[in-house]
């Protein structure tokens, strides 16, 4: 079992995004609202705002999901799927996504 992360810089896709995870009966999947830390330092302190300019072209807001994935064998194919809805993480500032494994997991 693993704890899928991914991070969407594209608001706008998040939509897309979760479509595709029932589909794959992805349904322990929980969304979080982001933002980079050089776009927080910007906003806060002003000496950091030319940090913001050199990220040109990655949105400065993102949303972070975490799903629980009992089979990973699906991870692959999620993935593919996610082009078809123009979320392809191999382009530069789509986001990323990694993996970590679970132990224990406890629901009540």
């Amino acid at each position: 079992m693993k704890l899928l992360i991914m991070v969407l810089n594209y608001e706008e896709k998040i939509n897309d995004l979760l479509q595709v995870m029932l589909e794959f009966e992805l349904t322990d999947t929980f969304v979080l609202d982001g933002i980079g830390i050089e776009n927080k330092l910007a906003k806060e302190v002003p000496l950091f705002s030319s940090l913001l300019q050199a990220k040109a072209g990655i949105p400065p807001y993102n949303r972070i999901v975490f799903s629980i994935i009992s089979n990973e064998d699906i991870l692959p194919e999620l993935i593919e799927v996610l082009k078809d809805v123009d979320i392809d993480y191999s382009k530069q500032n789509t986001g990323f996504y990694f993996t970590i494994k679970i132990d224990n997991l406890f629901i009540t």
